[in-house]
C-alpha cells in the first residue's frame, strides 16, 4: 500500500493517525510522515496494517463471520502482550493462546 492510498483508506473508514499507529506500534507522527512519503514504512509496519485493513474491510463487507477483529487500541494492547511473552507476532501469539485454551478445557 502506498501512502496515499493509506491515507485515503484512513479517511475512507473513519480511523485517526493515532488509532493507525496503535497499529504498528508507533506515534502518529509516523503515520504523518509515512503518509507524506517522508518515511519508508517497514515490512513488518506493512504486514500488522495489511491485516489490519484486511481485517476492517472484512467486517465492513461483513464477508466471514469466524474472523476476529480488533480496535486499534485492542491490537496495541495484543502486540504488547505478545512482545512480553516473547511472541514478536501477535497473530501468532492468539493463536497459541487459543491452542492452549482448547487444550486445556476441549
Amino acid at each position: 500500500m502506498n501512502p496515499i492510498q493509506l491515507k485515503s483508506w484512513r479517511k475512507k473508514n473513519g480511523f485517526t493517525q493515532s488509532e493507525v499507529a496503535d497499529v504498528i506500534g508507533q506515534t502518529p507522527v509516523v503515520i504523518s510522515k509515512i503518509e507524506r512519503g517522508t518515511r519508508k514504512i517497514s515490512p513488518a509496519e506493512e504486514k500488522l496494517l495489511e491485516n489490519f485493513i484486511k481485517s476492517i474491510d472484512a467486517t465492513s463487507q461483513n464477508k466471514n463471520a469466524f474472523e476476529l477483529y480488533f480496535t486499534p487500541n485492542e491490537w496495541s494492547q495484543i502486540t504488547k502482550l505478545a512482545v512480553s511473552d516473547g511472541i514478536p507476532e501477535p497473530v501468532k501469539w492468539i493463536v497459541s493462546k487459543i491452542k492452549n485454551y482448547i487444550a486445556m478445557h476441549g
